[in-house]
């Protein structure tokens, strides 16, 4: 069936007869490539994490394109229907690189359909890439911060050289850089690399490039659009605020009936009516009114009227200016509305402010109304009080009550400080999303502090999410050996069998069959597990351990822990500390 022609509405209407007219075999292929970027994610296992999941599309169906014979164009019966099928269903390079050479041609430069397009290309790679560089600096353990101008500029640089031999635009690549920080890349010259081995392989083994079905690709593709605008993300928007939930369906929608640049423009200026209707003033659209005062503790910025999307540049640009100064307050206690796009981006300033040595904080949203479920939800200004309990989910009031009926101290808002829970091997390469739902509880020296975890990894094809329950005991200055106990799978038998670490026990031989024990000092971590520790596992094959150093980090699963889970956990982690500190921590 020939691909359908006009608006993107139209094309879509198309899909049901095109789907009851589509090839079986090639359908086959495509249905067992989504099937596998589907599950992938699923899969909890370190072994087939190290093989991306689009190069496991391939190798699954590049021996399709042989079973199917898609080389030779012939015929097939299925079902009493003929179906033609042949090279038209693979990946098509021409015979000299030569030939794929392509002079622009201006004779449409005068042309609207000509800058539509040059606009939509710039507009779409531009916020890809800038996307791309804020995923790469959350993903980098160094904390090191793109040149976004820079980036920018390469981009519209090698478009343009692109363009005039017959290339397509060029984007920052989130899947290639979240791969290679995975796999320990430092600087830029991953890229260089990578763009080599990409070189080598349209040079040495286009042969094999041939082989695979474009229905593959196609899947990636569809799997792709999904992740970007899966019920996931429905709910999430819902959660922030119907606000946001109204201009995230009302852009999609206008993009499917007209396209992407007149799409993005209705969802701009339907936020814009929207923050007008609650309070924002047209004189602070574009620039956010601010005073500062000095102290010789910080400076303090107080916003006034509005913070909201159109204003947050100069907000931030009035932060930078004074960053030298150290300690910085945001002061929101004259503003009467703060949106989300302020909330997410200053939440992630503070980060950065933090990992450099510096610190940013916020004062004066008491007079706020959350208008959402989600920690970082747009603040208006209510007549109404909001209660806190109301907004609680019920797994945080369950963990409110637990907390309270054992004495620890509940925070069900995000936590902002992250630092508890990184340079553990479990964080290491993901991002800290959220941390909320904490309790805490201090014993002598050590502070006990349990919470819902969120972490995430990679971007679009390589996006793995994860909430987990850790519970992380502050040392009080006491140190230990760095290490990680997990569970040994068989696939780690056999890496240890060619060469990789695994600390076992002769005199326990059942720990060392359940646990995979792994560090750098190596005596000082069996001086460490005493007789005691290692029965202690032994008896807890479930429970799970990671040091870096200063402090400990327990979980024991890959899920949210229920109450008892909790308390289990905290049992365990209390004996533990107790054998291996000779002291009473946790009870």
């Amino acid at each position: 069936m020939p691909a359908p022609k006009g608006e993107l509405i139209e094309v879509m209407m198309h899909l049901p007869a095109a789907f009851m007219e589509s090839n079986p075999e090639i359908l086959v292929i495509a249905c067992i490539s989504l099937a596998i970027l589907i599950i992938y994610p699923m899969i909890d296992n370190k072994w087939i994490k190290l093989v991306p999941a689009p190069m496991w599309v391939l190798m699954a169906t590049i021996p399709l394109s042989f079973a199917f014979d898609l080389f030779d164009e012939h015929h097939y019966h299925f079902a009493g229907n003929d179906y033609v099928i042949g090279p038209k269903y693979l990946v098509n390079l021409p015979t000299r690189l030569s030939d794929a050479v392509v002079f622009p041609d201006f004779g449409q430069f005068f042309t609207s359909t000509f800058w539509m397009a040059v606009v939509s290309f710039a507009l779409i790679g531009g916020l890809e890439s800038l996307l791309s560089a804020k995923a790469v600096d959350s993903l980098d353990p160094w904390k090191r911060k793109s040149n976004l101008n820079k980036d920018l500029f390469a981009l519209g640089a090698g478009s343009s050289i692109a363009a005039a031999i017959g290339g397509l635009p060029m984007i920052s690549e989130i899947v290639r850089s979240s791969a290679n920080i995975s796999n320990g890349a430092r600087s830029q010259w991953s890229n260089l690399f990578h763009g080599l081995f990409l070189l080598i392989f349209l040079l040495l083994l286009k042969p094999l490039i041939m082989m695979i079905p474009l229905s593959a690709l196609a899947a990636m593709l569809i799997f792709t659009g999904f992740r970007l605008a899966s019920p996931k993300e429905f709910k999430q928007m819902y959660q922030i605020s119907w606000k946001q939930m109204t201009v995230f369906v009302v852009t999609i929608i206008v993009v499917l009936l007209t396209d992407l640049l007149i799409g993005v423009g209705a969802g701009i200026v339907l936020k814009l009516i929207l923050e007008l209707a609650s309070g924002a003033k047209w004189s602070s659209l574009l620039r956010a009114k601010t005073t500062l005062s000095f102290t010789e503790e910080a400076l303090t910025i107080r916003v006034h009227e509005s913070a909201i999307f159109s204003n947050y540049l100069s907000l931030k640009k009035e932060i930078m200016r004074h960053v030298g100064q150290g300690s910085i307050l945001l002061d929101f206690s004259a503003a009467r509305l703060i949106d989300h796009t302020v909330m997410a981006n200053l939440h992630d300033l503070q980060a950065e402010f933090r990992n450099e040595g510096r610190k940013l904080s916020f004062a004066g949203m008491d007079h706020l109304t959350a208008i959402g479920k989600h920690p970082l939800a747009p603040r208006v200004t209510l007549k109404r009080e909001a209660s806190l309990l109301a907004s609680l989910s019920r797994r945080q009031l369950e963990l409110m009550v637990y907390a309270l009926q054992n004495r620890y101290d509940f925070l069900p808002e995000e936590w902002e400080d992250h630092q508890n829970w990184e340079g553990f091997p479990i964080t290491s390469g993901k991002t800290i999303e959220r941390v909320s739902s904490v309790f805490i509880k201090r014993h002598q020296t050590m502070r006990i502090t349990v919470a819902d975890v969120k972490l995430t990894a990679g971007a679009l094809l390589t996006l793995q999410t994860a909430d987990m329950t850790l519970m992380h005991i502050d040392l009080g200055g006491q140190s230990v050996p760095r290490f990680t106990l997990t569970r040994e799978t068989a696939m780690d038998k056999v890496a240890e069998a060619l060469g990789a670490q695994d600390i076992d026990f002769a005199s326990h031989r059942a720990f060392s069959e359940k646990f995979l024990l792994q560090g750098d000092a190596e005596n000082e971590i069996r001086n460490f597990f005493t007789d005691g520790l290692l029965q202690l596992h032994e008896q807890n094959p479930d429970h799970f351990v990671e040091s870096r150093g200063d402090a400990l980090l327990f979980y024991t699963s890959r899920g949210l822990l229920p109450e008892s889970g909790i308390g289990a956990l905290l049992k365990f982690a209390g004996q533990y500390c107790e054998v291996a500190f000779h002291r009473e921590t946790v009870r």
